[in-house]
Formats: C-alpha cells, sequence, structure tokens
C-alpha cells in the first residue's frame, strides 16, 4: 500500500471494487444489517478518488469563475481569452514539467493547478489593466502595450520570485507530498511569469483589442473616496489595523492539530 507506486494505487483501486461489490451483495442478502469498508486500502483509494473529483470539478468551475469575473472587471472579451490561456498554458506546463521529473501526484500536491490558477491571474490581470489603461489615454496599441509591460515588469517579476521562493521553502517539511506541492507550483509561477512577459503582448498585438470608457473614467470614483477617508484617518486606521493583527496573531496558538485522516473528508465519502 504505497501511495507514490502507481501499481499500488492501481491495484487498491481494483481491491475497493471488488470489495464494494461484496458489500452489495451482502448488504441485499441482509439489508438490516450495517456494512462499512475501512482499513488502510480503503483510505488510500478515498484519497485518489477525492483527488480525481476535485480535478474534474473544481479546477473547471474556477476556470468559469476567473474567466467570468475578468470579463466583468475589464470587460474585454479578448482579456478574457487571454488570462484562461495564460492559466492553461501555465497550468499545462507545471504539471507536465512535475511528470517529466517524476513528481508524484497525492492530495496535498493535487492542489497544485489551483494554486497555479490564482497566480498566473494576478500577472495577466496587471499587464492587461495598464494595457487598457492606456489605451484609454489616447495610446496606440502598440504604444499601450509597451508602456504596460515597462511599467509592469519589475513588478511581477519581484512577486513571481519571491512567491517561488517561499513555495520552494516547502522542501525543508518533513512529508514528501508537500515537497512536490511546492515545486509543482514553483514550476507554475515560473512559467506564468513567462507566459505573461510573452504571450500576453504578442497576443494582444493580433486580437481585436478596444478599452471601453474614456481616460476621465480611468480611476473609479469609489477608489478615490476610498483613499480619501484613509487618508483623513490614517492614524485611526493606522492604530486599528495594528491592534487587529496584535489580536489576530495571539489567536495563533488555538490552531488544533489534527491528523486524523478520517475527518479530512467529506461525510458523502463512506
Amino acid at each position: 500500500d504505497d501511495p507514490k507506486n502507481p501499481e499500488a494505487r492501481l491495484a487498491a483501486a481494483k481491491t475497493m471494487a471488488a470489495a464494494r461489490e461484496l458489500a452489495a451483495k451482502f448488504q441485499a442478502d441482509l439489508p438490516d444489517a450495517t456494512v462499512a469498508l475501512s482499513g488502510s486500502v480503503a483510505l488510500s483509494n478515498a484519497f485518489s478518488e477525492a483527488v480525481a473529483r476535485d480535478l474534474s470539478t473544481l479546477v473547471p468551475l474556477m476556470y468559469v469563475v476567473v474567466a467570468l469575473l475578468t470579463w466583468l472587471l475589464l470587460r474585454s472579451l479578448s482579456a478574457m481569452i487571454a488570462v484562461v490561456i495564460v492559466i492553461g498554458l501555465s497550468t499545462v506546463s507545471a504539471m507536465g514539467l512535475a511528470g517529466w521529473i517524476g513528481f508524484t501526484l497525492t492530495p496535498p500536491s493535487a492542489l497544485s493547478p489551483i494554486i497555479i490558477l490564482t497566480l498566473a491571474v494576478a500577472d495577466s490581470v496587471h499587464i492587461l489593466s495598464s494595457v487598457f489603461s492606456y489605451l484609454r489615454r489616447g495610446y496606440s496599441r502598440n504604444e499601450a502595450i509597451i508602456e504596460a509591460m515597462r511599467v509592469n515588469f519589475m513588478a511581477i517579476f519581484l512577486t513571481s520570485f519571491t512567491t517561488a521562493i517561499g513555495f520552494l521553502s516547502l522542501n525543508t517539511s518533513d512529508a514528501p507530498p508537500f515537497r512536490d506541492m511546492g515545486n509543482i507550483v514553483t514550476l507554475g509561477v515560473i512559467t506564468a511569469w513567462i507566459y505573461s512577459i510573452t504571450f500576453i503582448p504578442a497576443f494582444l498585438s493580433v486580437i481585436p483589442l478596444r478599452a471601453s470608457g474614456s481616460s476621465e473614467t480611468d480611476h473609479a470614483p469609489g477608489m478615490a473616496i476610498l483613499a480619501t477617508i484613509v487618508i483623513k484617518l490614517r492614524w485611526f486606521w493606522l492604530v486599528a489595523m495594528t491592534t487587529l493583527t496584535v489580536f489576530l496573531a495571539m489567536q495563533i496558538p488555538k490552531i488544533e492539530l489534527n491528523d486524523q485522516f478520517v475527518h479530512w473528508f467529506d461525510r458523502s465519502t463512506e
């Protein structure tokens, strides 16, 4: 029962299939009895099934949510398509490199596509929002793309670089699955940065591109009001946020560590 061995996982799946058939037959013969499947094989198979179920439902759902939010915020079909493509390229590249290197997909490392999706969106949206901002100011398409890259390049690089360092630190973990997750996400962060600074500008330069609104609406009135409030009450917010941060930090010791694996699953998992 080695979770890192594909043959062991396949054997566990076959064993569970046979056990379920036997349990169903037993339940049919004795309908008043309660039949439960337990043991290390059942637990290992439950992890595999949970990972497969999440990858087939949660990841596509997140793609849809990100696409809709991108369209609503940037009001551009082109921007939405660009973001979805970058996310897809980054995720596929990271998972492909992970498979080529020999990483194992476990419940922790299976979260990697979702994490990569979040980070890839950040890089893309920064560039896209700047491009549309410059277009509304009267820049030509190429001028807007060049200026957006000039303004955002270093910020995106530093963000990606420090994020990669953070996830690489998971290699100090005693649990191999978390090391794999850190390394896979790092690959996703690097590929997302590469695609953001190469694919996004090239893609925007050839597709129909139009910025809605005008230069007067470039800065939302709500943000200006918020900035005014924060500046006028800066000492209040400084003290209030510091107090809140200290209070929440004091609650960290109350977090409980729970390694009871059966409690990790939803009640729908038998």
